[in-house]
């Protein structure tokens, strides 16, 4: 049997955590398609548009990527096991890995740095984010409220 390692002797899951971890990424890369689609007009519009830059550059997919991942983070509050969130965005951060390694490897050399430098405006924060937020989160409610003993 070669799900042994997942499925146990009465034919249940033995730990369900990376099938939930990994399905919620795919709600969290929706919650931050989303946050681009809606606000990057909004916000690029107040924000500074020179191109060289830090802040015009990083601001606005900086910004949209916190308000996703604040969101998303509050979902923290509503599973009772509370790890799958912040595991959810080590995900994400592996589909950024993903998408970098395969910009960088589908693209001509002319165009490979233009991007590799996109995927890095819009993939990276949210990646980047997710984790600070979700798994400080998740080490402050650690401390706040200790794990329950079976």
């Amino acid at each position: 049997n070669k799900l042994g390692v997942f499925i146990d002797s009465n034919g249940k899951l033995k730990n369900v955590l990376i099938i939930k971890a990994f399905s919620l990424s795919f709600l969290f890369v929706i919650i931050i398609a989303l946050g681009y689609l809606i606000s990057a007009g909004f916000i690029s519009e107040r924000l500074p548009e020179d191109t060289a830059d830090f802040i015009g550059v990083w601001g606005p997919s900086a910004l949209i990527a916190i308000f996703a991942t604040l969101l998303c983070s509050a979902l923290m509050f509503v599973f009772e096991d509370k790890i799958i969130v912040p595991v959810a965005f080590l995900f994400v951060a592996l589909y950024y890995f993903i998408i970098v390694i395969g910009t960088f490897l589908s693209y001509q050399a002319d165009i490979r740095s233009a991007g590799v430098r996109l995927v890095n405006i819009y993939a990276l924060p949210p990646a980047l984010f997710g984790n600070l937020i979700s798994w400080s989160l998740f080490a402050g409610l650690a401390r706040i409220k200790p794990k329950r003993k079976k």
